[in-house]
């Protein structure tokens, strides 16, 4: 009979941090489990390290692949060599928090409807200091909605994350994406009707690195694409009226439009979702996302319309004052107005980058050119910035 948990720790080049990820997981409360470490053709002596402890108990496997070949075929491997009825999936450069296992299979032994268990974190710098960082999951998301929000940004993140073995060797991650195969992953199962738990308190310690490249965000967002594509509006209708109003869910297909950069479409959603009655909030986004669209479509003086529409609901919402500022620019009047607008989109929101660097240009006189448009709501909370620089 196997271990009740199996920790599923993709690695490559992680020789600073893997040490103390796989202590953290050796020293649990909850001891039925197995570790398997995934080595990803590493240069360093990451793997040495793991396997020194595979050498000293018969819970620790390691498993090695000869050349880089990415998150998605390491974690592959990981489900083919699980034993577990849960796994938990975990990075070797994060610290697992001392109860996360015997939560992990409290939630699931408690709750047999949900096939997902998700917690929160702490989030560290490259030396294990505590960062300055709230709660990450929106009070908003639950089972009937978690489809029309995952589809517009992820939420569902795989270093939080546990599911049982058997749905997910059934689902896998997508090999062929050149990122985002997490997104994806998830993405498929809240598809297709399977529940998730979301536990409030940390888990792990999530590190931060400072390493991130805009060649990263670029694979990302292709890869973001390609797998919206998967999707028919159509079906992904059907499936969400079940929960959602038109008015969400056409506000939702115009982001999916957006991501997509398909503008015309984009352009259709949007306009199918204004009429509908809503929310505050719903009309907040039907309002934001036209002016998105407008501008992408370079209809400049309609998004700003649209934005200042926006901004009557909201008038501190630092989104709607970042691209507000933009269209003003652009548009070419005064540069003290355009200041003004950024330095009060900051001031609501002073972990904004898109602002601070839109503020540094226009003061610097720099190319408007360059001026970045945020083309999503940002987070309440921001996931990175220079709040994960900062020691709390």
């Amino acid at each position: 009979m196997g271990p009740v948990i199996s920790v599923i720790m993709p690695n490559y080049n992680n020789q600073a941090y893997i040490e103390i990820a796989i202590r953290s997981v050796m020293d649990q409360s909850f001891q039925d489990f197995e570790l398997l470490i995934i080595d990803d053709g590493s240069t360093d002596l990451s793997p040495d390290i793991a396997e020194q402890f595979a050498a000293t108990s018969s819970r620790v496997r390691v498993f090695h692949h000869s050349e880089n070949a990415g998150p998605a075929k390491v974690r592959n491997i990981g489900l083919e060599h699980a034993k577990g009825h849960y796994l938990v999936f975990m990075d070797a450069d994060d610290v697992m928090l001392f109860d996360r296992l015997r939560n992990t299979a409290k939630i699931f032994a408690k709750n047999p409807e949900i096939a997902m268990v998700f917690g929160n974190y702490l989030a560290i710098n490259a030396t294990g200091d505590l960062l300055k960082r709230e709660l990450y999951f929106p009070p908003y998301l639950n089972n009937n909605n978690i489809l029309l929000h995952q589809l517009k940004r992820n939420y569902l993140w795989t270093g939080l994350s546990a599911i049982r073995r058997g749905i997910a060797e059934k689902y896998r991650f997508d090999q062929t994406l050149p990122s985002s195969e997490d997104y994806d992953f998830f993405l498929r199962l809240v598809y297709d009707d399977y529940k998730y738990y979301y536990y409030p308190e940390p888990m792990i310690q999530y590190r931060i690195h400072s390493n991130n490249s805009s060649a990263k965000m670029d694979k990302s967002e292709q890869a973001t694409r390609i797998i919206l594509n998967k999707y028919d509006f159509g079906d992904l209708y059907q499936k969400l009226i079940k929960n959602c109003t038109p008015k969400e869910i056409y506000n939702c297909l115009a982001v999916v439009c957006i991501i997509k950069q398909d503008y015309s479409e984009g352009e259709a959603m949007i306009q199918k979702a204004l009429p509908f009655q809503g929310t505050e909030s719903d009309q907040l986004e039907s309002l934001f996302y036209a002016g998105v669209i407008k501008y992408k479509l370079g209809q400049l003086e309609e998004a700003r319309q649209y934005l200042m529409a926006a901004k009557e609901i909201d008038p501190n919402e630092p989104t709607i004052l970042n691209n507000l500022a933009v269209v003003t620019a652009l548009s070419k009047q005064s540069k003290g107005k355009v200041i003004n607008i950024l330095e009060e989109a900051i001031r609501n929101q002073p972990l904004y980058n898109d602002a601070m660097n839109n503020l540094q240009l226009v003061k610097e006189g720099g190319e408007l050119k360059n001026l970045s448009f945020t083309a999503k709501l940002m987070r309440k909370i921001p996931v990175h910035g220079p709040n994960m620089i900062t020691t709390s």
